[in-house]
């Protein structure tokens, strides 16, 4: 996993404690802070699987490509 993918769950655990929290106490700033945790960590992993998806592309030939901004390295490089 990766870090993207880490973090996003984390604020995911993060944000579903404080909304049951806030749902249990009645504190409805604590429960939409909840909410948000959950949302920002939900795009952080989409993220992160993005980045992976991108880099487990087939490569092309064992040379360095560049492709949406990531640096992939072919068979060659990654055997060595």
């Amino acid at each position: 996993m990766d870090k993207d993918r880490i973090h996003g769950a984390v604020d995911q655990a993060k944000g579903s404690a404080k909304e049951k929290l806030g749902k249990t106490l009645g504190d409805q700033k604590l429960r939409t802070e909840g909410a948000a945790d959950k949302v920002k960590g939900k795009v952080e992993s989409a993220v992160g699987g993005a980045n992976i998806a991108t880099t487990s592309k087939v490569f092309a030939g064992g040379k360095v490509r560049q492709s949406a901004g990531l640096f992939r390295l072919g068979h060659s490089e990654a055997a060595s």
